[in-house]
């Protein structure tokens, strides 16, 4: 991927992902199905911890819904610097 300008952080909005194509949707889905699966294994290798998919769903969901109320400040403070780095794991 390569380096984000400020143009397209500023893009990164709700319309930004509503605008994006049906195969781009569904990649970022399975994506994310993937994760889910990543996570179980190592939660149940680690821990011994038996969780479904529908409670990993719950956790992310609440996890984003936690964030909401920064990410507006995140997104003007990141648009402000002139050089940002950015690790996608």
């Amino acid at each position: 991927m390569g380096r984000l300008t400020k143009e397209d952080l500023a893009q990164m909005n709700e319309a930004y992902f509503e605008s994006l194509d049906h195969e781009r949707l569904v990649k970022v889905a399975s994506n994310l199905l993937n994760l889910g699966i990543n996570l179980i294994e190592r939660l149940s290798y680690w821990l011994g911890l038996d969780i479904s998919v529908g409670t990993i769903d719950r956790c992310i969901r609440e996890a984003g819904v936690a964030c909401f109320p920064v990410v507006e400040q995140l997104i003007e403070e990141i648009q402000k610097e002139e050089l940002i780095h950015i690790d996608e794991t």
